[in-house]
């Protein structure tokens, strides 16, 4: 299992960090857990990697988020793999990432 996806919201919160916050609070942590998460730079914008560890159905899965604030949006770039490919894919999940633009 193998999946990419974009989404975006609109900016809850005075930061991005703020809306993150918020956002985690609703995890349920018997079915996923943050393992990383730490501030990049991402095409020279600011934005917020995370990992995390997480059980869909039967499978255990690890998912890379990428969190990125574009004024009053904040987009979502997810990547999501069976933990044992997981980790093989990560160069792949992060030269992805790399293409990733808003539009204006």
């Amino acid at each position: 299992m193998l999946s990419a996806t974009i989404s975006f919201e609109p900016l809850n919160g005075s930061t991005l960090d703020a809306h993150i916050d918020a956002g985690l609070l609703k995890f349920d942590p018997q079915n996923s857990r943050l393992t990383e998460r730490r501030k990049v730079s991402l095409n020279s914008t600011d934005a917020v990697r995370m990992t995390f560890e997480a059980r869909i159905e039967t499978m255990d899965v690890n998912q890379l988020t990428y969190a990125i604030q574009d004024g009053d949006t904040v987009w979502f770039v997810y990547y999501t793999a069976q933990i044992n490919e997981f980790y093989e894919m990560l160069p792949i999940f992060e030269q992805s990432v790399k293409t990733f633009r808003t539009v204006k």
